[in-house]
């Protein structure tokens, strides 16, 4: 990835002084949207108040990187931002490929191993780097990757395509995803799944490899943009709105 190139003081000095709204308005909007998703699990009231905690985050993540894009580290900001976040997509996009070959293994040939597999304890060690990973994605580093970058063209519309596939995801996963692991979480270690649950089960897993598939094509799209450098022509286009 290319390092951060300084740029000259006249050059930061004529950007203008709006804002791409399509980026803004897609950071603002994923971030609800996850939150209020993400709090349906919860209930109706906790969605309510999750979708409208993101909608303040991502107004307030807006304003900050207004200010940031404006300063003269900005180019600094931009390159940090996706490469933290293309980094982090990484490492859970490797989780992923880790674990769903002995998902689909498991459910096919030993179905109480993948019972034990999605319930405490394996199931929250297994679980953990998406805690871990996943949140800080959510809320910070995939809105940040897109809104500090949204002055820079070359990199915006790849980096637009990814997070909007990453909130897609993350919608995605709220509604489906985890509801189910949720519920077979509920068992004990050894109580096998019923024949419902393993049929929901293999579903679950199959389609795990799409969304698997989509990370893969997310950590790839944040890559090829982390590998566009910052350049002074970039940031002496006029910030047109998007």
């Amino acid at each position: 990835m290319s390092a951060v190139r300084h740029l000259p003081q006249p050059v930061l000095e004529r950007e203008s002084s709006g804002f791409p709204r399509i980026p803004a308005i897609a950071a603002v909007a994923g971030i609800s949207l996850v939150g209020f998703t993400a709090g349906t699990l919860g209930g109706p009231v906790a969605a309510m108040i999750f979708g409208a905690v993101g909608l303040l985050w991502g107004l307030l993540a807006l304003v900050v990187a207004r200010r940031l894009t404006r300063s003269s580290r900005r180019a600094m900001f931009a390159n940090v931002s996706l490469y933290t976040a293309t980094f982090a997509i990484t490492c859970l996009t490797g989780v992923g490929l880790q674990i769903m070959p002995i998902m689909d293994v498991s459910i096919a040939h030993a179905p109480q191993f993948f019972a034990d597999l999605v319930r405490p304890p394996i199931g929250d060690a297994e679980a953990l780097p998406y805690y871990l990973l996943n949140t800080p994605l959510e809320w910070l580093l995939i809105p940040a990757a897109l809104l500090l970058n949204a002055r820079i063209p070359k990199r915006r519309t790849l980096i637009m395509i990814a997070a909007m596939m990453f909130f897609a995801l993350r919608v995605w996963s709220y509604l489906y995803f985890v509801p189910d692991i949720l519920d077979w979480n509920q068992g004990t270690t050894g109580q096998p799944l019923s024949a419902d649950q393993l049929d929901q089960a293999a579903l679950w897993v199959d389609l795990s490899w799409i969304r698997l598939g989509a990370d893969v094509a997310i950590a790839l799209l944040l890559l090829g943009a982390a590998f566009i450098p910052v350049t002074s022509a970039d940031l002496r286009e006029s910030s047109k709105d998007a």
